[in-house]
């Protein structure tokens, strides 16, 4: 999306008409379609929320703090920039075994989650003037990368920057105990190449797939490779990683594969069921994560009824539970919380979240104990502006209702 947008710089003006007329028509059809309600061929428990307070708080993030709102259109008002380089959760899981979650929040640093308590744990160092996300985890240590644009972050081009190879950070862990990042691998220990970033990756538990940018003779290149670790990840610095990591040569194709979306039919049959009689009327596409685990896979779901405005959803699958978000507020469940009985006799809930202000979208989320913590942003097109999450209390709702 990023590219896209610098290269309409260097269209010409007939095509660039072009495009301006099927964005013009896309966001109409997204506007007709905006308050769609889902329907469904099959009863499901559907449960309203009560006053703010009762069962839900929201919150706001800005570039110190998090704190509590009365609606997130009272946040602070702050300028929209390019979503790479903004305030907002990036990426959220929960871990598998222990009522905890993080999020990692770009240009801030790591929200950690354990029951309904919430810590920001700030990293300017790391964060203030870097991109960062792709959360996985490793042994339950939360794992994710960093890099910096080369279309919209200045920093790149300092000096200072450019000649310091150990400032080109790549993947890193979150100490909970220290409550600090500590890195793993730096992009030179990957790559012998001048400026390079590693500008997205992918993790199927075992091999990294990377996609690395570097300057060559003024001019941006992109190189493909595959890695993996010959001891255990968590030990290895960007000093030792020579020798502690092996790394294969691969090609945009192989990565793209690795990161392309499958048909929804394709998806674990625990999604399909919770999803069943809405997935046949919506077309969506799910970034879907196991709690604790490696890269989220991706799944697209079409439907024959193409003026159907899609929308974006996240997933987690987890032991007790399986649910999915919708960027509307739509949220289903099935399962039960963690040490409690099955909600609903076992069956599928959906709930719907306190709607947006218009121009604002749900994302990412964890569920930790008997909570939800939900990102949401102010969103339009490749830009982001305030952002914060919502908390919500399952409990009350699923089990006191």
């Amino acid at each position: 999306m990023l590219e896209c947008h610098n290269i309409l710089l260097v269209m010409n003006k007939r095509f660039f008409c072009v495009f301006v007329c099927i964005i013009s028509l896309f966001l109409v059809a997204c506007d007709k379609n905006k308050d769609y309600e889902f329907k469904s061929d099959r009863d499901v428990l559907s449960i309203g929320f009560g006053k703010k307070g009762d069962n839900y708080k929201w919150f706001y993030l800005s570039n110190e703090k998090f704190e509590e709102v009365e609606r997130p259109e009272f946040s602070p008002v702050i300028s929209k920039g390019p979503w790479t380089e903004t305030i907002r959760i990036s990426s959220a899981n929960n871990v598998q075994d222990k009522p905890k979650g993080y999020a990692i929040v770009n240009r801030l640093g790591v929200l950690s989650f354990e029951g309904s308590k919430v810590t920001l744990s700030k990293d300017v160092a790391t964060f203030s003037d870097r991109t960062a996300g792709n959360l996985v985890f490793v042994n339950d240590t939360p794992v994710f990368s960093v890099y910096k644009s080369s279309f919209f972050n200045d920093t790149i081009a300092s000096t200072d920057y450019k000649k310091n190879d150990s400032n080109h950070l790549f993947l890193l862990q979150f100490d909970d105990n220290t409550q600090l990042c500590y890195p793993i691998i730096n992009c030179k220990n990957i790559i012998d190449k001048e400026q390079a970033e590693v500008s997205d990756f992918y993790w199927d538990g075992t091999e990294w797939a990377c996609s690395l940018k570097y300057v060559d003779e003024g001019r941006i290149n992109f190189s493909y490779l595959n890695w993996r670790p010959v001891s255990s990840l968590l030990t290895i610095t960007p000093a030792s990683a020579k020798k502690d990591i092996v790394i294969s040569e691969s090609n945009v194709q192989k990565f793209r594969n690795s990161k392309s979306a499958n048909e929804f039919a394709y998806a674990p049959e625990r999604i399909k069921t919770l999803l069943e009689g809405y997935a046949s009327k919506i077309p969506f596409t799910m970034v879907l994560k196991n709690a604790g685990g490696a890269s989220s896979r991706i799944y697209q779901n079409n439907t024959t009824d193409s003026l159907r405005f899609e929308r974006n959803c996240c997933g987690i699958i987890s032991k007790e539970l399986v649910s999915v978000l919708f960027d509307d507020g739509t949220f289903f469940a099935q399962g039960n919380l963690r040490d409690k009985a099955f909600f609903n006799d076992g069956a599928a809930v959906a709930l719907r979240l306190p709607k947006l202000p218009a121009g604002y979208v749900y994302g990412e989320y964890v569920i930790t104990e008997n909570t939800l913590f939900a990102a949401w942003e102010e969103a339009s097109f490749y830009e982001s502006g305030r952002s914060g999450f919502i908390a919500v209390d399952l409990e009350k709702i699923l089990y006191d209702n």
